[in-house]
């Protein structure tokens, strides 16, 4: 059992997560922690290893501080009174963060002593501490000679209390009137037993950032014990510059910003981070990014081996949670054991689980299904950036992968998602990766597929080939397949729009554009049956499926245009627009919508005199920011407007 003490004020409360976290991330051990809380009281909580207790202190135990110290950093040292039973706990801060197991300092002998902590060393005694503070008052003089420790020590709490030292600790702080280590020093005696540097580790004291270390694994360096290039112990930044300030000159800054944890996720159980495997990543943008936003990260690949590990990271900075492994003996292995411990993933039936990666992703250059065709269990996720060829896609999809998303890159921070939050829809293997996309796959059979939607290749197969893998962007005159009805599209119009758009009369439109395909279009060559309706998808599968499934539509052209990122707005190179009748704006859905929705104002110059513009499916906050961006332009007037439909 792991038992560590905190306090703090409402000020420094939510930094304590991070430590707490980093923690229970590198031990098997439970973890009860007890926190004495000044001016604030959170609800005390269990979750799975983790048990934390809140106390309230709101009384003065001496009401004698320095300028620097206020009274919640003794509210701590209280656990020596009301702790009865725990026999021991270490004394932590919430400027620190674990980067080892705990238990091993956990099980070390007190050898008779009341504390274990890191000394200062020779001759750096408490009397040395108190003479630039005005020296010893008489009474504690007989302290001068006890060795000064590094806060916060291991407490022997049975043998305190058998001692009668919380009363002790108590007149040392009154007397002397300094912070709580001062004080917890006179009152032990002198009974402090020395550890090794490792157990609390100043960056500024101990040269953290001269060192020169080995970047993979184990090694020894001024007493400090290394593992992978990063400190094996626990990192305490003390002093005014914390490595959560904004533009702090702090070592490692992002060792901290790697293991950032909030309250909500403890109370959740939600503290193990997500596993990335990089299988010949092109640079180390995207790992080091991984690393920084609190994933692990396992590094495969044949130049990544024990002396170029570092070749990925031109600031030369290694990270605790990223491992290295030159892949020589396949896949398996790596995630076997030879990438830094991974465990395997579950069962090729139902791949995933706890201990599985939560995403392997495929540099640039790489066949993924080289990797992944000998493996007898195979990883839930995988992800692949563009380009990658129609065969391989394929290839994926036989090997299990049958769900997908694409994405751009400038879509997500570096690094991408995590995949178990993106919609996955039926994997279409007759759809290349293009440059500017990256994939994502999910293990799982689409069936018949998973949209409601009879599987069935494109009508037009060879020409969306050659679109999704870069080529041109004219656009496909739908085929001759049946379009289905309204009542099994995933996506469907509003009834109100559905309604409008028949009981519009045909002879007033000539030309329709609508953003954003679906049943949608089918509705549209209906009722507009000698109108010419062009259509723009931003979703490649979902562009493809709608081409085998919007059949003998005539005068229906569609395009697939995906999202530029940096606008947002769709891709519009090499599509020709022309004057409309009716602008129809039923797309894209999720996230972008209403960014892109009010954008489509850009096409208020392709509008006709008299032009209807149809908004479908807006709520009511989107439906009033789309509405006063195109209302603020002048010449537009709501001619009617109800639930799912503004014209």
């Amino acid at each position: 059992m792991i038992r560590i003490t905190l306090s703090s004020d409402a000020k420094g409360h939510g930094n304590s997560a991070t430590l707490i976290a980093s923690i229970l991330r590198r031990t098997d051990s439970p973890v009860h922690v007890r926190c004495w809380c000044r001016g604030y009281l959170p609800g005390s909580f269990e979750s799975g290893r983790l048990k934390v207790e809140f106390f309230g202190a709101e009384e003065d135990v001496t009401g004698r501080y320095p300028g620097h110290v206020n009274a919640a950093v003794f509210d701590r040292l209280r656990v020596i009174r009301d702790g009865v039973d725990w026999d021991r706990c270490l004394v932590m801060d919430h400027d620190m963060i674990a980067l080892c197991d705990l238990a091993p300092y956990f099980a070390e002998d007190f050898e008779g002593n009341l504390l274990m902590g890191r000394l200062f060393g020779p001759g750096n005694t408490l009397g040395l501490q108190m003479l630039r503070r005005g020296g010893l008052p008489e009474d504690w003089r007989h302290a001068e000679d006890h060795p000064y420790f590094f806060m916060g020590p291991m407490m022997n709490l049975a043998a305190m209390r058998a001692e009668g030292i919380w009363e002790t600790l108590l007149a040392a702080h009154a007397a002397i009137g300094q912070d709580e280590q001062l004080s917890l020093t006179a009152a032990c005696g002198g009974r402090t037993k020395g550890v090794g540097k490792q157990w609390n580790l100043v960056p500024q004291w101990d040269h953290l950032a001269e060192a020169e270390t080995p970047p993979c694994g184990h090694a020894v360096i001024g007493g400090i014990p290394w593992k992978n290039g990063v400190p094996d112990g626990i990192i305490h930044w003390t002093g005014p510059s914390k490595p959560w300030h904004r533009g702090t000159k702090v070592w490692r800054a992002d060792l901290w910003e790697g293991e950032r944890t909030t309250w909500e996720h403890l109370r959740a159980g939600i503290w193990e981070k997500p596993l990335s495997v990089e299988v010949e990543p092109e640079n180390g943008f995207g790992v080091r990014a991984l690393a920084r936003r609190g994933w692990r990260v396992a590094v495969i690949g044949e130049r990544f081996g024990v002396g170029n590990a570092r070749d990925l990271d031109e600031k030369n900075e290694a990270h605790p949670d990223v491992s290295f492994a030159d892949g020589s003996g396949g896949f398996e292995e790596a995630l076997g054991g030879g990438g830094g411990g991974l465990r395997q993933p579950q069962s090729a039936e139902a791949p995933g689980g706890g201990d599985a990666a939560a995403t392997v992703r495929f540099g640039s250059g790489t066949r993924p299904g080289d990797w992944l065709e000998p493996l007898a269990s195979k990883p839930e996720y995988l992800a692949r950036r563009g380009p990658v060829e129609v065969g391989e896609v394929r290839r994926l999809r036989e090997l299990g992968y049958g769900l997908e998303t694409r994405l751009h890159p400038g879509q997500w921070p570096t690094g991408g998602p995590a995949p178990r939050v993106l919609d996955f829809e039926g994997n279409l293997p007759a759809l290349a990766v293009a440059a500017d996309e990256e994939l994502y796959l999910k293990w799982g059979e689409v069936g018949a597929d998973a949209l409601g939607r009879p599987e069935r290749s494109p009508a037009v197969g060879s020409s969306c080939d050659s679109k999704a893998s870069g080529g041109n962007r004219h656009g496909h005159p739908v085929g001759c397949c049946d379009h289905g009805g309204a009542e099994d599209w995933p996506w469907k119009i509003s009834e109100a729009t559905e309604r409008w758009l028949q009981e519009h009369p045909g002879a007033e439109v000539s030309t329709v554009l609508e953003l954003g395909t679906g049943n949608g279009t089918g509705v549209l060559a209906k009722s507009f049956p000698a109108a010419r309706i062009l259509s723009l998808e931003h979703h490649a599968g979902w562009f493809v499926q709608c081409l085998g499934r919007l059949g003998g539509l005539p005068n229906v052209t569609l395009h697939h245009a995906p999202i530029d990122g940096t606008l947002p707005w769709y891709d519009c190179r090499g599509i020709e627009f022309e004057p409309v009748d009716l602008l129809v704006i039923s797309g894209p859905e999720g996230s972008m919508a209403q960014a892109i929705r009010a954008g489509a104002l850009g096409l208020r110059s392709y509008l006709k005199e008299g032009a209807r513009v149809v908004l479908d499916r807006m709520d009511a906050a989107e439906k009033r920011t789309v509405l006063s961006r195109w209302l603020g332009t002048g010449g537009l007037r709501v001619a009617m407007d109800e639930p799912g439909l503004t014209v």
